[in-house]
């Protein structure tokens, strides 16, 4: 299938590890000019040169930490076109309502929501210009079905999902797209950490814990990065010019939602 990547500029936060950094390498491989941006400054310069060791083609990295607003006005001042843009950020505290301060909460809004926000404003005047866009931001499966103990991702990513679908509308005459991919149990550092939590209050191994993870999905499976990045790439590309303000799931069906 040709999906006329090929030398498209694209932006990737939270670029550096898991599911960024299987989103960079794909949109690489597909001829992509690809930036990852991060906290990190080693961790994205070392993502960098393995991506650019598994595609030989050239990775620009960028110091953004997205809670800070000037970051992401720095970040941004450097594009004078874009035309994919991939919102990735690490998981909120861990936690239930009596657990979670004022603080992690306003932590939790600036990472996951108001980083979007101003990503949006900051970035679709580029794709106006250019009457040219996609935005995939990358949510949780906690937006159809609430994940116990994550509160914070619960009530704040479905939120991003609200706000794509309403700008979806406002910017889809420019030739603009904007979805959201919804991962389940994928093999993260992230789902690493998760299922050590669990563990700990459970008092059983983290063997045990992810093998109740399995035992929630009909593929019976963990899913891969490079399988949720290939939907990225698909979405990034002309081939799904008539997709916008829509959720795709990719957790092997764990969710049984009809919609």
């Amino acid at each position: 299938m040709e999906l006329k990547l090929n030398n498209k500029t694209a932006l990737v936060m939270g670029g550096s590890s898991g599911l960024g950094f299987a989103i960079a390498t794909e949109l690489s491989k597909e001829g992509c000019d690809v930036t990852i941006a991060s906290r990190n400054k080693n961790n994205l310069e070392n993502a960098a040169a393995k991506i650019e060791e598994i595609t030989d083609k050239k990775i620009k990295a960028a110091v953004c930490d997205v809670t800070k607003k000037t970051d992401i006005e720095n970040l941004l001042f450097s594009f004078k076109t874009l035309d994919i843009l991939v919102t990735n950020t690490g998981g909120p505290k861990v936690g239930s309502i009596m657990d979670l301060s004022d603080d992690d909460w306003q932590e939790g809004f600036e990472n996951l929501l108001l980083s979007v926000v101003r990503l949006y404003r900051l970035v679709l005047p580029i794709m106006r210009r250019n009457n040219y866009g996609r935005i995939i931001n990358i949510v949780s499966s906690s937006v159809r079905e609430p994940i116990p103990n994550l509160l914070l991702s619960n009530s704040l990513r479905p939120a991003i999902v609200s706000l794509a679908k309403a700008v979806s509308s406002e910017v889809a005459d420019n030739n603009i797209t904007i979805n959201n991919i919804a991962p389940g149990f994928i093999d993260t550092v992230r789902l690493g950490t998760l299922a050590e939590d669990l563990a700990k209050e459970g008092k059983k191994t983290k063997e045990q814990v992810f093998a109740s993870f399995e035992n929630q999905i009909p593929m019976k499976r963990i899913g891969t990065p490079q399988e949720l990045a290939g939907l990225v790439v698909f979405l990034a590309s002309e081939k799904a010019s008539y997709i916008t303000g829509t959720t795709i799931m990719v957790d092997g069906g764990r969710v049984r939602g009809v919609f």
